[in-house]
Order: C-alpha cells, then structure tokens, then sequence
C-alpha cells in the first residue's frame, strides 16, 4: 500500500503566526480533499482538510519517478530529489541527486551530485532540505561512510557545504531515538529541527505516526511535535507516511506549533514527498 510521506514541504505564515499551506508529494495516486494527487506532483495544502490549490511546476518528469524531496527555493529554483535515475531534457539526474528546475526557461540543472560527493551506489537519499546556513541537509536510506570518520546512519541528519563537507547535524541515537527508525524528512527552523520518520514510535514520552513531525531543540536536547498529520485529513492518512520537513525562514512555526513537512513513501516503504517551508517571504524545508 502507498505511503503519504512528506520529504519536502513548503509553508505558507499568514501574519507571521500560523501556517496556511503546505506542499506535499505522494509515492502513489492518492486523494486529499477529493482531487487525485499524482506521484510526480507536488500539492499546494492548505490545511483546511480540502482539495490543494495548485500544482508545483516540474516540467516534464518520466514515468514512474516519485519525487522523494522537495524545496522551493524560489519561484525560479525548484529544488528536488527523484527516487529514479531520469534524462530531464538532456540533463541527467542519478537517483538521490539534488535537481534545480527553472520553470520560466525550463531548465533543469544538477545542484547536487552524489556520486560526486562520494556516495556510493545503491544509498539513496531520503531526507532533503536547506539549513538556515544554506548548507543542504541531507538523511540516507542506509548507513553510510562519509569520510572523515564520519558515518551516518538512517535516523541521522548531516550537512553539506562546499567549504566544509560533510557535518553530523543530528545524531540520532545519542538524542534518543531508537535505531530501527528512518528519518526520511527534515528541516531547519530557527534553530530547531523538524523531522518526519517513516515508522510510528515514541520518544521523550510522546507517542508519533510516521505522518506526524516532530520538533528537536539540540540547546536543551527536547522533542515537542509540531504537527499531527491524521489532524488536517481526517481518514485519509491511513496507509500514508510523512517524510519531509519545513525549512528555516523568517518567522516561528515552532511557536505557533505548526511546522511542518509531509512525505510520502521511501524506498523501504516507498518514501515520495517532499516540501518546502515559506512564511510570506519563503520558508523552506526539506525531506
């Protein structure tokens, strides 16, 4: 059964105080307020419990690709990753690859390449988003070697910039998570981290679904949830997975409780969604 992850969402404040959209992807056809939402699209929620507003503009993906991460970084620099290796006009994306598309020249370029970083075949990337820094964030679908003596597993988020490499974000076992989640999304928010897993569990005393998004403060090392996905579509997460998560930006979603990343699917259990995190300017996210 299709999953409803989150790997990428993207937010929209209204007064700075309260979230009014989010963007979300599934790994399967599915409905959310009686319109079908395809594999391939990335959906405007508005969180009201009924149909998206708008589709986002990814120009012509092939058939059968899920998008697993996405983040708007601007009406003309949509970032996002792709579970499939795919000839994007000319342009050729390995799976994991981070992708810049320009809807008005419809362009796509690759903005990250992984093999070129080293990652080896067959690891995959799950988690996506953009730190307040600019650095990606970034979780993988298995344990991997970074170099350095770094190694990542699933339920960890790393960094990466081209002046420093590759950073541990978020070591997830030394902040009490257990070992058989994967963290499939992730972001950034004025401080804190947003992140999705694409498994129930439980942590700090708070009891999550793999649709809901947890908030992580590494000052006082504390997990709050910041958003409760079965709350907006009622009956309609079932089956459905949530595996991204908002992006930093210029207000507080935390303080309003309301930060979020939906997802959909993984690759152990088919992640598909990403978003990107804007507030009025932009917010962004990533999964």
């Amino acid at each position: 059964m299709g999953k409803f992850v989150l790997a990428a969402v993207s937010v929209l404040m209204v007064s700075g105080a309260q979230a009014a959209a989010l963007d979300v992807s599934p790994d399967i056809a599915v409905e959310l307020g009686g319109a079908t939402i395809q594999q391939q699209d990335v959906a405007r929620d508005d969180l009201s419990g009924g149909a998206p507003g708008s589709i986002a503009d990814l120009g012509s993906l092939p058939d059968g690709a899920d998008v697993v991460g996405y983040h708007e970084a601007s009406p003309t620099q949509q970032l996002f990753v792709l579970d499939v290796t795919a000839d994007l006009g000319g342009t050729y994306a390995s799976a994991g690859d981070v992708i810049d598309y320009d809807p008005g020249t419809g362009v796509y370029q690759i903005e990250l390449d992984m093999s070129a970083l080293g990652i080896p075949d067959g690891t995959r990337v799950d988690a996506f988003g953009l730190a307040s820094s600019g650095d990606y964030i970034l979780s993988f679908d298995v344990t991997v070697d970074l170099g350095g003596g770094l190694v990542a597993s699933d339920e960890d988020l790393v960094t990466y910039s081209l002046a420093s490499g590759f950073t541990m974000l978020l070591n997830g076992a030394n902040a009490g998570l257990d070992r058989g989640l994967d963290l499939d999304a992730a972001s950034e928010l004025n401080g804190n981290l947003l992140v999705s897993f694409d498994s129930d569990g439980s942590i700090g005393g708070i009891d999550f679904a793999d649709e809901d998004v947890l908030s992580f403060d590494p000052a006082g090392s504390t997990w709050t949830r910041a958003y409760d996905g079965s709350a907006i579509h009622p009956g309609q997460w079932q089956g459905a997975d949530l595996v991204a998560v908002p992006e930093p930006g210029v207000g507080s979603l935390l303080g309003a409780g309301m930060a979020l990343l939906y997802g959909l699917g993984r690759r152990k259990r088919k992640r598909a969604l990403l978003a990107s995190f804007t507030i009025d300017q932009e917010w962004r996210i990533w999964r």
